[in-house]
């Protein structure tokens, strides 16, 4: 594969997915904003071609995917999952319009491009059984509807030009370079500092999935020709907040200082819940989660402790 690009590579998954790309000797274009902080891939940087640009501008993603011609896009540029990213505004101008221009850009300059779209859960809203890709989708927050929005928008474009399009959807991640204000990070920095926790909704549910599982799964994802297909990434399994907070005291051994608030985001007020059915992803891609949740906890906990001062003033 000659050229690799990554939208929103300063993020979360993305920064795991270019560490993990440069890792195979692969020089990947990155694509980060004008604001981002770099502080997940400083390092490899320089093993790195770095564009600053903003998805939303229209002139500056055609320039750089005329440039580029990339064989194989990773589109994982966001907005909205986090607590503080809630100007839904933002979410649509990122979301939707930046992944339409990015499509617009490479149906011009690079039509023979692989295309792997990054969705998520939240596109689904509330489901009491296991989910699958085929379920409709009914979001019941803003980030979920941006992000359904974007999935309308890769199938439009995989129809009209027939472009080769994969949409992972991405239950619970966590794991090594998340960001504070997310549950599995907040409690492990909440042990490793002896700070109290804060908690708003111990009975909303999730599919926690470790970030290894989810790069291992998008890169098979993105080794195969698809013709618009979905897949649910997740493990498979459902546990609450208070179950987190259990395992957490129980494999460190220790006895976690927590403040309940009434505060809550959408998806919590309804105690949110959903977990993936994986069976067709397992059977498409022939893999599956090898990360139990426990074992995740300890890695990322491991993990933390050894780079601790990344999160001194974060």
């Amino acid at each position: 594969m000659k050229n690799i690009l990554i939208t929103g590579a300063a993020g979360f998954i993305g920064a795991n997915l270019s560490r993990k790309i440069t890792k195979l000797k692969i020089i990947p274009h990155l694509i980060v904003h004008n604001n981002s902080n770099l502080w997940r891939i400083n390092d490899i940087i320089p093993n790195c071609i770095l564009h600053r640009v903003d998805i939303s501008n229209k002139r500056s993603i055609k320039q750089i995917i005329k440039k580029i011609e990339p064989d194989l896009t990773y589109h994982l540029a966001s907005y909205g999952v986090y607590p503080n990213q809630n100007n839904f505004e933002t979410m649509m101008v990122t979301n939707a319009l930046g992944t339409f221009n990015l499509l617009e850009a490479i149906e011009t300059y690079s039509e023979s491009s692989k295309f792997l779209n990054m969705g998520s859960s939240f596109e689904y809203g509330n489901k009491i059984k296991p989910i699958k890709k085929t379920d409709t989708l009914e979001p019941n927050t803003l980030y979920g509807l941006s992000k359904s929005t974007q999935s309308l928008l890769v199938d439009y474009f995989a129809q009209r030009k027939k472009l080769s399009v994969v949409t992972v959807r991405i239950f619970g991640a966590y794991g090594k370079y998340e960001s504070k204000g997310r549950l599995v990070m907040d409690i492990l920095l909440s042990i490793i500092r002896d700070k109290k926790l804060i908690i708003n909704s111990p009975k909303s549910k999730r599919d926690f999935i470790h970030i290894d599982d989810i790069i291992s799964c998008i890169i098979l994802a993105s080794k195969k020709r698809f013709n618009n297909e979905i897949i649910n990434v997740g493990n498979g399994k459902e546990y609450s907040v208070k179950d987190v907070l259990d395992i957490c005291e129980q494999i460190f051994n220790t006895k976690l200082k927590i403040s309940y608030i009434s505060k809550q985001r959408e998806f919590d007020k309804m105690h949110g819940k959903g977990y993936a059915n994986i069976h067709e992803t397992q059977k498409l891609l022939k893999w599956t989660p090898k990360i139990p949740l426990a074992m995740g906890l300890i890695e990322t906990h491991n993990w933390l402790k050894e780079n601790i001062s990344l999160y001194d003033f974060r």
